[in-house]
């Protein structure tokens, strides 16, 4: 780190909201001290012949440069000058923009000026918590909301009827026997699988599989070509071809469990504690819920009655990312084509605009209550983080974090622990008399 007794200058002049055009000018006297710095610099890491390594002079440094030394200068002066500019600054600065370092040029004598400009992050005005006025909800479990998680379990536990004469469709499936074979080998099989034309075997087509197993009967066999793909059983069959075997021995039709079916299933038979169970996990939810409503209530409430300017580029930088997720998303779940997808994404981008303004004004309102509260990330949050990633995908916690730091993704998950951290905070604060901080701190860190 080198020390400069020539200190640059900063005019800053507004260039809209959250922009800021900055005005450099070093000095002539800085410059010659960029250079020799630069010089220093370059003279320890050379290697010649009569030298040890770090004693080469700094003018015979610039002679072995060459041509290449005001190029070379040049970026070490102009990112020297551009950080220590940005420094000294006193803005929250996101971005640069409008500057061209190539273009520069150094003058051999006098003073350097050059300009960019720079996106900062908005100024947000807090409110007092007791000027918030936050309404509270029941959370009250109602009869609907039992009735339809009770739906929705029996769904989730269906039972099959047998069906005579009864061909597989769309609504009825086959229970059948499956075996894989390779010419005439005979592989791995399994027995009373149900399969609908909607799920194919692993390795099937799976509009050959739906094709083939539709119209299917008890007592009919269905073959079904497969590619045995990474994973399948027999090792050495991996990457060859062969068939599915499959018997079916009745056809039969999923139907919701009744509440009796349930509460036989769940709890030894009593329907009353089925539903007492469901009444508590839809309370629990619903206390959640009305939690959350709370701080994103509050948020709103800050942003309505002290508005703010958001960074243009940084609106324009989400709501693109907003209208690639839907494109993507649309070809997944829908099936569209790239370019169709693309098209029809690009409908949304009025409403993926406004989310994307929503998401940042949140985001700026939790960063400027963490610092009004002096709210940190620590060290062991950060590590816990890491490890729990690591352990959702099977990574020891040290390679996450190295493969975080390699693509500069550690900033972005601090920024996700802050922010649920100023989202508990919140919640405490316009938590109603009658809960405890420590039950609002939890639900809103679920």
């Amino acid at each position: 780190m080198h020390s400069h007794q020539h200190s640059i200058q900063i005019d800053k002049t507004s260039a809209g909201p959250c922009r800021w055009r900055l005005n450099i000018t070093v000095p002539a006297e800085r410059l010659e001290e960029e250079k020799s710095c630069f010089l220093s610099s370059a003279a320890k890491s050379l290697n010649l012949d009569g030298f040890r390594k770090g004693k080469v002079p700094p003018q015979m440094a610039k002679q072995h440069l060459g041509d290449a030394f005001d190029s070379e200068a040049k970026g070490h002066i102009v990112d020297h000058i551009v950080r220590e500019a940005l420094r000294e600054s006193n803005l929250d600065i996101l971005s640069i923009h409008d500057f061209d370092k190539e273009a520069l040029e150094i003058p051999k004598d006098g003073a350097f000026q050059f300009h960019f400009e720079v996106e900062t992050a908005p100024s947000v005005e807090l409110l007092p918590w007791d000027e918030l006025d936050i309404d509270i909800q029941s959370t009250e479990p109602q009869d609907d909301q039992i009735e339809q998680a009770i739906k929705g379990l029996g769904a989730g536990h269906p039972r099959f009827e047998e069906v005579a004469d009864q061909a597989v469709d769309d609504a009825h499936i086959a229970q059948a026997d499956v075996e894989f074979l390779r010419g005439d080998e005979s592989g791995p099989s399994a027995n009373g699988l149900r399969l609908a034309p909607s799920s194919p075997l692993y390795g099937s087509d799976p509009d050959a599989f739906a094709k083939a197993l539709t119209g299917a009967k008890a007592g009919g066999t269905v073959k079904v070509a497969v590619d045995f793909q990474d994973g399948f059983e027999i090792p050495e069959w991996v990457g060859t071809q062969g068939e599915a075997i499959v018997r079916v021995r009745k056809v039969v039709k999923p139907r919701p469990s009744t509440e009796e079916e349930l509460a036989q299933d769940l709890t030894e038979g009593d329907v009353e504690n089925l539903k007492a169970q469901i009444r508590t996990r839809i309370e629990v939810e619903n206390e959640a819920n009305e939690r959350d409503r709370r701080v994103f209530t509050a948020i709103e409430r800050i942003t309505e009655k002290k508005p703010f300017d958001l960074p243009a580029a940084l609106v324009q930088e989400e709501t693109e990312a907003l209208v690639r997720a839907q494109a993507r998303n649309l070809q997944e779940q829908e099936g569209l084509s790239e370019e169709d997808a693309k098209t029809k994404a690009e409908e949304s981008r009025a409403q993926a605009s406004s989310e994307a303004k929503r998401r940042l004004q949140h985001h700026f309102v939790l960063n400027a209550i963490a610092r009004q509260e002096t709210i940190q990330v620590l060290p062991t949050e950060l590590d816990s983080a890491l490890k729990a990633i690591g352990e959702r995908h099977g990574v020891p916690p040290a390679d996450v974090r190295k493969a975080y730091e390699e693509r500069g993704m550690l900033r972005e998950l601090e920024g996700e622990i802050l922010e649920a951290k100023a989202r508990s905070f919140v919640a405490q604060k316009i938590t109603p008399a009658e809960e405890s901080p420590e039950v609002a701190t939890a639900a809103s860190d679920e």
